[in-house]
């Protein structure tokens, strides 16, 4: 689909975020959409239905409105404490403490360039 290159590469970024180590096969599963369905998302064939849409946003555990403004709205870039949970919901074990890591030191260096002020 033309004009829509904003939507699919945050389509695919959101998509990448929660498949982790899962197959796309298990992944549709889990979101309740076809295997077809995702897969023609995955290939920027076709987008999502609003059903579909919002069994995606219902996984991640956010608004189908949050979903549709990560989507849709290209000046939105602040990312909410539960858009970032559901991107790291598939990630493997090992991921998640080396994610955990970098916020402890992104914390950790805020903390002491504050204190020193």
């Amino acid at each position: 689909m033309q004009g829509y290159e904003y939507v699919y590469e945050r389509l695919s970024n959101i998509l990448d975020g929660i498949k982790g180590e899962k197959s796309y096969r298990d992944l549709s599963k889990e979101i309740g959409v076809s295997a077809f369905s995702l897969n023609g998302w995955i290939r920027r064939e076709r987008l999502p239905t609003i059903n579909n849409l919002n069994n995606l946003a219902q996984y991640m555990g956010i608004s189908l409105y949050e979903l549709l403004t990560l989507l849709f709205d290209p000046k939105e870039s602040e990312q909410t404490p539960e858009t970032l949970y559901s991107s790291i919901k598939g990630l493997s074990f090992e991921d998640k403490l080396k994610l955990l890591k970098y916020i402890s030191d992104s914390i950790r260096e805020e903390y002491t360039t504050n204190v020193q002020r």
